[in-house]
């Protein structure tokens, strides 16, 4: 099922990412809603491609808070892991953020 966009979703994500001088919230955000989950390793590897310097640990405390802070993100447990992914019904507000960016 196709969810519409959120707009006032859509603008809390947007000030949230714009708040991020780094533009690692950002980065951390394209990764995830272009992929069916990731783990805090994969977002991490990506960040440092990226040019990013940030360590691992302040990935997943970000990761983290935008679960509980944004309530975006839904996390799983697979092979002792911790996948992070967008939940569905938020997935075109967040595309709809990230394209007003």
């Amino acid at each position: 099922m196709r969810y519409p966009p959120d707009p006032s979703l859509v603008q809390r994500l947007v000030r949230y990412v714009e708040s991020d001088e780094r533009g690692i919230r950002r980065a951390i955000l394209d990764c995830l809603s272009q992929n069916d989950g990731n783990t805090v390793q994969e977002v991490h590897t990506h960040l440092m491609l990226l040019g990013h310097d940030v360590s691992r640990q302040s990935v997943g405390s970000m990761m983290g808070m935008m679960g509980s802070r944004l309530g975006i993100l839904r996390v799983y447990m697979s092979d002792g892991q911790r996948i992070y992914k967008v939940k569905e019904e938020y997935a075109a507000s967040l595309k709809q953020a990230l394209d007003n960016l």
